[in-house]
């Protein structure tokens, strides 16, 4: 049997968005400006040093940048740091930063110490700007969603960014759904380079939470 996977591919185009790695240089950032408004993206995700640039061309075009910041040792600097109450003074400087040379919003690696840090000055930080977290499927166990749904509502988070690689990234993400609670009102973003992936996460939320459908959007890596 031949299955046609042709009117899965116009949904997902329809719900997809360009993500960029650290490193692109301004021609892959011209290309990607050019791409997002031809395809009529809603979102693109560029690394912070790039966000002043790509807002020069996307001003005003109904494109939301959002700003990634590499804090991937945060948990360590953290615990290393002196200023273990509260946000680390350079990581609230560079989310300030960011957001003041035109980001809509800030992309923050997920953690339970990210949180903690970002909880006491979240309204003031982000007043007017959105918060998106990223979450790594694959270093996850699905026994800790709960705890993860519940830190990111105390947050107020408006969107969560899945990193869906790996063989088990279909069932992770299906793990991750049946676990969200009803009142979760975030966007939902799988960044993954497999087709199947993507459709899989489609049909899932189709079929066991229909109600956050319309909070699906899928990222494609055009680094």
């Amino acid at each position: 049997m031949v299955i046609d996977y042709t009117g899965s591919l116009k949904e997902i185009a329809r719900i997809t968005d360009l993500w960029c790695e650290d490193g692109i240089d301004a021609g892959g950032l011209v290309s990607v400006a050019e791409i997002a408004l031809r395809a009529g993206s809603r979102y693109v995700a560029v690394p912070a040093s790039c966000v002043n640039m790509m807002w020069s061309w996307l001003e005003g075009k109904g494109i939301e940048i959002l700003g990634i910041i590499d804090a991937k040792n945060f948990k360590e600097q953290r615990a290393n740091s002196k200023e273990q109450i509260g946000i680390d003074s350079r990581l609230a400087e560079q989310i300030h930063s960011v957001l003041k040379k035109g980001a809509d919003a800030v992309i923050l690696p997920g953690s339970a110490e990210m949180i903690s840090a970002l909880l006491p000055v979240r309204h003031d930080l982000f007043f007017e700007k959105k918060l998106f977290m990223t979450i790594d499927l694959e270093s996850l166990s699905a026994y800790i969603w709960p705890d993860i749904f519940h830190d990111l509502k105390k947050i107020n988070v408006d969107g969560i960014i899945l990193f869906a690689t790996g063989a088990n990234a279909t069932g992770k993400i299906y793990g991750m759904l049946s676990a969200a609670p009803m009142d979760f009102t975030g966007k939902i973003m799988v960044l993954s380079d497999s087709p199947e992936v993507m459709e899989n996460a489609l049909r899932l939320m189709q079929k066991i939470r229909p109600e956050l459908a319309g909070n699906l959007r899928f990222f494609v890596n055009r680094s």
